[in-house]
């Protein structure tokens, strides 16, 4: 299990004061660093663990690959899902926050990951943050997700993903039992300091015991 934490570039800033370690995925074309500071006034004290994408696509970081836009690669994303999934759990006894609850956040191509990390493992994240997300794939099961909760910051104005496939996730997340919280935004598909606030007041209004 150790090895694994070798499998993800990554940066991890730790505050042991926390409870929560918010898990950064980037969208395409970012890095290790690019969500950082947007995860640092958004959810602030919490520790950070934040993955470089290993999939270059044009010399650009993606997390899985794709055929060309909107249209995946199926087997790559399954893989590099089951992937990621070890490197938490490595990463978990790496730097000692088997106990703290794992709040995920992702950016385009960074929260489709997630979406496919929460239809297979569903319980590796107390809650998860989606910024401009579509619905990866079609589940054949259904999962339950336990009042899990989620946000979607998504936009009608988007030019990269069509409101269509937001919105079959959005559908397909009711239908999976999460405790869905979702605001359009003004953007686009670019991120601005709206998310910003958007996020830190969703995270704040959650009911931790």
């Amino acid at each position: 299990m150790k090895s694994e934490i070798n499998n993800y570039i990554h940066k991890f800033i730790q505050n042991e004061k926390s409870n929560f370690v918010a898990v950064l995925f980037h969208g395409t074309g970012g890095d290790e660093n690019s969500l950082v500071n947007l995860a640092m006034a958004s959810l602030p004290k919490m520790n950070i663990l934040s993955l470089r994408g290993k999939v270059k696509e044009n010399g650009m970081n993606r997390f899985f690959r794709r055929v060309e836009e909107g249209i995946f690669d199926m087997n790559d994303l399954f893989f590099r899902t089951d992937e990621i999934y070890n490197f938490i759990k490595s990463a978990k006894e790496t730097y000692s926050f088997n106990d703290k609850r794992l709040i995920a956040l992702g950016y385009s191509n960074g929260a489709n990951i997630i979406t496919s990390i929460l239809f297979k493992y569903p319980q590796i994240f107390a809650a998860a943050i989606l910024l401009r997300p579509m619905l990866p794939f079609q589940p054949t099961e259904k999962i339950n997700l336990n009042n899990k909760p989620i946000l979607i910051l998504s936009s009608p104005y988007d030019e990269i993903i069509p409101t269509t496939l937001t919105l079959k996730l959005i559908n397909m997340l009711n239908s999976f039992n999460s405790y869905l919280t979702i605001q359009w935004m003004e953007s686009g598909h670019a991120l601005t300091y709206q998310d910003v606030k958007e996020i830190r007041a969703w995270f704040n209004a959650l009911d931790w015991e």
